[in-house]
Order: C-alpha cells, then structure tokens, then sequence
C-alpha cells in the first residue's frame, strides 16, 4: 500500500521534467552540427548554416558549440568570427568564443572520454531585421591555420525568454 505515493512521486517527477524540457525545446528555432574532416578547422573554412526566421518581431539568444580532442586541442577557448547575411545580402558581424577551460586550466563542459562537449551563448537579445533565410558563416578566428582536434562545431538559435523578478 506504500508503494502507490512512492510510483505517484516518480510519475509526476517525470512529468515535470519532460514539462520544462518541452518549453525550453519549444523556444529551440534551430539546432544543426557540422562534423569537420580528419577532425581539423581550416581557419578560412567557415561553417555555413543557413536558418530560416519567421518572426522579426522576437529576439534571440544564439549558442555555439563544439566537440573537442582534448589530447589535441590545447587552448583555452575557441575564437570566432560571425558574419550574418539577410536574403538581400546585408551583413552583421561580430567575435565570439566558447570557452574551453577556466583560469586554473580545468576542462569546462562534458567529458566523453578524450574528447569534451563545450558551448556557449555567443549572443543573447539578438533582433533579426527582417524575416526569411539567414546565412551564418562562421569561421575560427585562431591564429593558426589549421585549428586540430574540433570534431564538431553546432550552431543553436532559441527565442529569448526574459524572466522578469517578482
């Protein structure tokens, strides 16, 4: 008989979570992953996602990410250059990272086995001028010119969700 309010606890534990998790997907416009050859970043290689905006009306926050060799990738973060092109060819640009590793060189993100999941929000608030297709190219903005041990590089967009205090 104790065991109905224990299976009714897990069961709305379970619901709740799949509730916030589905709101924070439904503010999720676009979500892609490149995966780079022989796991290397050509510096004036860029990225190029092509994202579709329907509302020019809300903002954005824009998150990158990225999947590292850590017995490669050495630095600390990994810098970017952001170009976006609107369909009549009108160009926004700005620098960006995601950080790798914190002051005391500790690995920032999730460790699977060598390699480390790590993402940032590179901008936040973000307003398009107008709606349509939006060209990203994003290029690495390293010193060197080829960037080893980026397996993989995304590119995320999520309406802003402002929180306002009570």
């Amino acid at each position: 008989m104790k065991r109905h309010p224990l299976i009714l606890s897990l069961a709305l534990a379970v619901a709740v979570t799949a509730l916030f998790a589905s709101c924070r997907e439904n503010n999720v416009i676009y979500s892609d992953t490149h995966t780079f050859k022989n796991n290397t970043w050509m510096r004036f290689e860029p990225e190029v996602f092509n994202v579709d905006v329907s509302d020019s009306n809300e903002c954005y926050d824009i998150y990158m990410s990225a999947r590292l060799d850590t017995t490669v990738f050495k630095d600390g973060d990994l810098p970017l250059i952001i170009n976006i092109y609107n369909e009549s060819g009108e160009r926004r640009m700005f620098n960006g990272h995601i950080q790798v590793r914190d002051s005391e060189n500790r690995l920032l993100g999730k460790t699977i086995g060598p390699f480390v999941d790590v993402s940032a929000k590179v901008t936040k608030y973000f307003y398009f001028n107008r709606a349509g297709v939006h060209r990203f190219e994003i290029k690495n903005n390293s010193s060197k010119y080829e960037m080893p041990g980026v397996a993989n590089f995304g590119l995320r967009l999520e309406k802003t969700t402002i929180e306002y205090p009570d």
